[in-house]
């Protein structure tokens, strides 16, 4: 007989607010949530939520038994209200009236102890008794204060308000790296042991890999007579595609080599229409190929016959599409001080966003390299930087952790 005592059962209640193909955001708060799918923590089960429901069928055929939470407008507008009651003997008094909220209702009616939001999200603060995880992507509304998706229509001050609600509340936030973790800390005053390193991964089910690469000529596709570089991400002004059509400009015009760029994503941040009037004013028109949003299938021969993935974003310091590449065997020019900060300065070339010029030598380098034979990537050096940034047990640790501190305190409550 063990002499352990008998704990009693807890469930874990993930949170997955995102819609297919919502760009990079959705392929990490999926990935987070399969992790959970190979947690070994004996007494902990796990039921996925989502308001969304392509989401939850995916979540079901992936492994992960998933509830539907729909959320109306009137029931996010009901959410709003309800959350301006901050007076504790009001808001208890709410309570006896109707209840739990809605969304809050979905996690007790389930019996969930810990609610764990694989991306940011506003429904944290609707969490009026329900202790939950929280990860934060980045902090660069505070990084890149400069553009209109962190600074117009007051959404600065919505993000900052937001965090410094939220961040305190969590049982434990999670970030990218130790960059991220450190800005955490210090800008919003938290205690360093509630805030855990927990690398998004491009190693699961939902990552391209070699098995992958289906008998589709991408330049036959989309038109292309040549090389070309490939940018996946949606048309905000921070991933910054006018960088690349500068530095295609300058190797045509400075060692006579026409690339093509094929930009996959949605016009998320309403500026594709720039990047069009940006490609057409430096004569480039017919070599952008603005792709849209991409089957999966596609995914993988879109890295695989670039010249290189290009990911010119200011925001960071982690971001998936590199890692991807990598894995595919594909070339990966980043910036430099994102490379640094994510471990991935020995196996990219880095580039200054000051600069479109250091973009362009990158891309001569990478054409001569190609016309040469020479390998595309150091095989050996990629597969030793992603074994120590893709560490699936070490990614499952860290949450096993968590929530066994976090179930050594609930039991001390019914």
């Amino acid at each position: 007989m063990s002499d352990q005592p008998t704990m009693r059962q807890f469930k874990l209640g993930v949170f997955v607010s995102e819609r297919l193909h919502a760009g990079g955001g959705y392929q990490q708060s999926l990935n987070a949530a399969l992790l959970t799918t190979r947690l070994c923590l004996p007494g902990w089960s796990v039921t996925a939520f989502t308001p969304h429901a392509e989401t939850k069928d995916l979540l079901n055929s992936l492994g992960l038994s998933a509830v539907l939470v729909p959320l109306s407008r009137v029931a996010e507008a009901m959410l709003s209200v309800r959350r301006r009651v901050r007076r504790p003997g009001l808001l208890r008094r709410v309570r006896r009236l109707f209840g739990a909220n809605g969304f809050e209702r979905a996690f007790e009616d389930a019996g969930v102890d810990l609610v764990y939001f694989t991306s940011p999200s506003d429904l944290a603060l609707d969490l009026e008794r329900t202790n939950f995880l929280l990860t934060v992507w980045d902090l660069c509304h505070r990084d890149e204060l400069e553009f209109p998706e962190v600074r117009a229509d007051r959404e600065f001050e919505k993000r900052e308000q937001y965090y410094r609600d939220v961040l305190p509340k969590a049982v434990a936030v999670f970030s990218d790296s130790e960059l991220g973790t450190a800005n955490l800390v210090r800008r919003y005053a938290l205690d360093p042991a509630r805030v855990r390193v927990l690398r998004s991964s491009p190693s699961m089910q939902t990552a391209p890999s070699a098995g992958d690469v289906a008998d589709v000529d991408i330049r036959a596709r989309f038109g292309i007579d040549g090389d070309y570089v490939f940018y996946p991400a949606q048309f905000w002004a921070h991933k910054n595609h006018v960088y690349v059509l500068q530095a295609m400009a300058l190797l045509k015009q400075r060692h006579n080599v026409q690339l093509h760029a094929v930009f996959a994503g949605g016009d998320a941040g309403g500026t594709q229409a720039h990047v069009r009037s940006m490609a057409e004013s430096l004569g480039l028109i017919g070599h952008v190929h603005l792709a849209g949003f991409v089957p999966d299938t596609l995914m993988a021969p879109l890295y695989s016959q670039a010249l290189a993935l290009v990911m010119p974003t200011y925001f960071g310091p982690t971001n998936l599409p590199p890692l991807e590449a990598l894995r595919l065997g594909t070339p990966v020019v980043y910036p430099s001080v994102l490379a640094a900060a994510s471990g991935l300065s020995d196996v990219v070339y880095g580039i200054d966003l000051a600069d479109p010029a250091t973009l362009s030598d990158a891309l001569h380098a990478l054409v001569l390299s190609r016309r040469a034979g020479q390998p595309r990537v150091d095989a050996e050096q990629v597969a030793k930087v992603l074994s120590m940034l893709d560490d699936d047990d070490a990614r499952r640790r860290t949450l096993e952790s968590v929530l066994t501190g976090y179930a050594q305190r609930r039991a001390c409550w019914p």
